[in-house]
């Protein structure tokens, strides 16, 4: 008695519009349909109480809650910025 295979042809699943064009790869930065128009907090302005930004939204690779943009461009943590400057 034979057994044979068979195959289903199926579409793979369609890509959600949603999908971002842009990915992130860099550590602690993740993709954002509406980010902050004003782009992340930096180890230079993280201390700042006025900074003031509008409600306008941007589209792109943010740092994670907790995580500051440094000179290099990484996303390090707020509390290191001494040290990255």
């Amino acid at each position: 008695m034979a057994i044979g295979c068979l195959t289903l042809a199926v579409d793979p699943a369609p890509i959600p519009e949603e999908y971002p064009d842009m990915i992130c790869d860099r550590l602690n930065e993740s993709y954002d349909p509406c980010g902050s128009g004003c782009g992340d907090l930096t180890c230079q302005n993280v201390r700042k109480n006025n900074i003031q930004c509008g409600r306008q939204c941007k589209e792109g690779c943010f740092c994670n809650r907790g995580y500051v943009r440094s000179r290099s461009g990484s996303c390090v943590p707020s509390y290191t910025c001494a040290t990255f400057g």
